[in-house]
């Protein structure tokens, strides 16, 4: 028989450690609370040809087998997210790329030089493949997840651009959230690095954030080497600055990896450009050089809305990504936290295949629910093994550097994939030893920064998510108040009342 590549197996099982050293390690904040490490699966696509059958749930068993036969026949897939602080140059990398893999018609390619010139922005002709609306062209931001794909030699990649201006976090939160791997722009421009890393810039918050949603390597692109004259020093320094704080946000040496080059000048984007004091690639050789993702295909379906596409009387089309276990036309599924029954109709991936598999992202269209209830963040779940709904969670959270301590009745968002809830912390349960998670203190009066805590959160609304020992991908939650990021953490209970 076919044995499973490394990173195929299934999640690892939950052992009996430390409340925190368990749950706040694998949500991968271990070192902001303390010393401690930390390794979270991931998901992406797969391919399990499978012909549909009305109304009967996937034979987990059967569709591992075909999916590992598969495997022989494809390049491995997985989802990317860019992200990084703004005027990084994310969008022109990008976009650069996507024109030297031959993603980009010259026709499109010469309406963006054209109309870029006469706006006066000629310089984001390459910006302006990603970023296609007017309101992003006039102000020379992204403001919201470009999503594309393209291949390299290794891989089949599903592109996430996410906007790097602070206005625009929930944004990139929403993208992050879908991605098995990232890509963190950095700008090694005098006073660029600084303004993104030290000087109250989202490069810090962006890593945080895509650690926290689980994402588990990373590739740094310093880019814009060819305006510091591709100076060792300047790569080194950054290098320098950067190295230690990822690992301690809980990023692993092995899973770090650092490029320089131009995205304006398209250097060392495909092939790797001749540096003397660098030997370490290109950007596509460092995708490619990404290990196997692991992927949780044999958990129920719990597929996320991102976008209503069309919407009728007992049916509607809407856009999604599939969290774990595979989907395919014919399955019985529930809309949460309302909507009733349906079936799945078709599913539309843009290729030739009628399944879905975890971490992909496709329309589906689905017949028999009451499509009134269907909202950004509804979750269509196996009607077999739904998904739990509550009106509060109790969860563990690890507190970032916050301007006040939260107290009870402190009013945030809590956002949890595509969904951001008005909430409130209803209970402070307990604070945590951030090294041995032991109880230091119950019902403490407030929660200071850089602390670990368990506490319980109402929710404006019910809401469809689940303990993170349940469902790793529906168990973390991060937590913003007056435009920061104030705390992130898992789920452990949902709570009815």
């Amino acid at each position: 028989g076919l044995a499973p590549p490394p990173g195929l197996s299934a999640p690892p099982a939950i052992t009996a450690q430390s409340a925190i050293s368990r749950d706040v390690a694998a949500m991968g904040l271990a070192d902001v609370a303390g010393p401690i490490s930390a390794t979270v699966s991931r998901a992406t696509s797969i391919e399990v040809p499978l012909t549909p059958v009305e109304g009967k749930r996937i034979d987990a068993a059967a569709a591992r087998a075909e999916y590992l036969r598969s495997l022989a026949q494809g390049k491995p897939a997985l989802t990317l997210v860019v992200i990084g602080h703004v005027d990084a140059g994310k969008s022109t990398l990008m976009g650069h790329l996507l024109i030297l893999l031959g993603d980009v018609t010259q026709r499109q390619q010469h309406k963006n030089e054209s109309e870029s010139r006469k706006a006066g922005k000629g310089s984001f002709a390459f910006a302006w493949v990603l970023d296609e609306s007017e309101a992003e062209r006039a102000r020379g931001v992204t403001m919201d997840i470009a999503s594309t794909s393209f291949e390299t030699p290794g891989k089949r990649v599903q592109l996430l651009d996410a906007p790097g201006h602070r206005d625009f976090i929930p944004n990139m939160i929403t993208g992050t959230a879908q991605a098995d791997v990232a890509i963190l722009v950095i700008s090694a421009g005098k006073g660029e690095f600084e303004a993104g890393f030290d000087l109250g810039g989202q490069t810090r918050e962006h890593a945080l954030l895509a650690r926290a949603l689980g994402v588990n390597h990373v590739i740094v692109a310093i880019n814009k080497m060819d305006v510091e004259g591709w100076a060792q020093e300047r790569y080194d320094y950054i290098v320098s600055r950067l190295h230690p704080f990822l690992k301690g946000i809980g990023f692993k040496d092995q899973n770090l990896s650092y490029v320089p080059l131009s995205g304006y000048n398209g250097e060392n984007l495909l092939e790797p450009y001749s540096i003397p004091w660098f030997n370490g690639g290109s950007l596509v050789n460092a995708i490619d050089a990404l290990p196997p993702i692991a992927k949780d295909y044999e958990h129920a379906s719990r597929f996320v809305v991102s976008d209503i596409l069309k919407v009728g009387a007992s049916a509607a089309v809407v856009q999604g990504t599939l969290l774990c276990g595979l989907l395919r036309a014919g399955d019985a599924v529930t809309l949460l936290p309302n909507g009733g029954p349906g079936t799945i109709r078709s599913i539309d991936t843009g290729a030739s295949s009628s399944w879905l598999g975890p971490g992909a992202s496709a329309a589906i269209n689905v017949a028999g629910v009451d499509t009134a209830q269907i909202r950004i963040g509804s979750v269509f779940c196996d009607t077999f093994a739904p998904a739990t709904v509550g009106i509060a969670i109790r969860a563990q959270l690890v507190v970032f550097e916050t301007d006040t301590a939260i107290l009870p009745g402190t009013k945030v968002v809590l956002h949890h994939h595509q969904l951001a809830q008005p909430s409130h912390i209803r209970k402070l349960v307990s604070m945590l030893d951030r090294t041995s998670g032991a109880v230091i203190k119950a019902n403490p009066r407030c929660i200071p920064k850089n602390s670990a805590a368990i506490v319980e959160i109402k929710m404006d609304a019910p809401l469809c998510i689940e303990p993170f020992r349940a469902c790793r991908d529906m168990g973390r939650v991060l937590l913003r108040a007056a435009g920061k990021t104030v705390a992130a953490g898992i789920v452990l209970d949902v709570l009815q009342g």
